[in-house]
């Protein structure tokens, strides 16, 4: 009986081991994989008359370990202040890292592009000109950058991130103007890509 006993409990001990094992290897991964981020400096895109709106964005691994095969793509575009993103990624900018250092930031670029294109069709980039410095300046339209990355960590997971980001200052009766859906954009996961 005391025998039965004694592998019983052998038994539970070594199935507690294991559950711990498993989640300080989790931990582990978690704590020590790559972790993307992606931010656009503030007044990153000046707009001059007859030049194409280049908008500038920073990607850095804040994990601890390198990120692999990044890869994404980033779209800006001139909306009406009453137009919300469509998150559409027939037009955008490709881009694509090898290979992300901890703590090494890396840039992008990604044109402002005329929204809604038909995907059939190629992209066009806006050239500015004086009425859309007009209508920017007066907040009659906005510019939006929004962008995805998939990329793997050092263990062989896949992660993703989304980014949306408004490109101008809208102030609507003196509030700043929540672009809808924008932040909402803002997440990252494990696995495969939600979109």
């Amino acid at each position: 009986m005391v025998e039965r006993i004694g592998i019983f409990a052998a038994i539970v001990v070594a199935g507690v081991n294991t559950l711990q094992w498993r989640d300080a290897n989790r931990n582990f991964k978690t704590e020590q994989r790559a972790w993307l981020t992606v931010s656009l400096p503030p007044n990153n895109a000046p707009i001059a008359v007859g030049s194409l709106s280049e908008h500038h964005f920073i990607v850095t691994n804040t994990g601890k370990t390198a990120a692999k095969g990044a890869n994404g793509e980033f779209v800006t575009v001139a909306l009406r202040i009453t137009e919300a993103p469509r998150f559409n990624y027939d037009h955008g900018t490709r881009i694509r890292y090898p290979i992300l250092y901890p703590s090494v930031p890396q840039d992008g670029v990604s044109e402002l592009i005329i929204s809604g294109i038909p995907k059939s069709q190629p992209r066009r980039p806006i050239i500015v000109d004086s009425q859309f410095i007009s209508d920017f300046t007066q907040n009659k339209i906005y510019m939006v950058t929004y962008g995805r990355l998939r990329y793997q960590d050092v263990f062989g997971g896949e992660h993703w991130t989304h980014i949306c980001a408004v490109s101008s200052t809208m102030i609507v009766n003196g509030i700043p103007k929540m672009v809808p859906g924008c932040v909402e954009y803002n997440d990252s996961g494990d696995g495969s890509d939600s979109q």
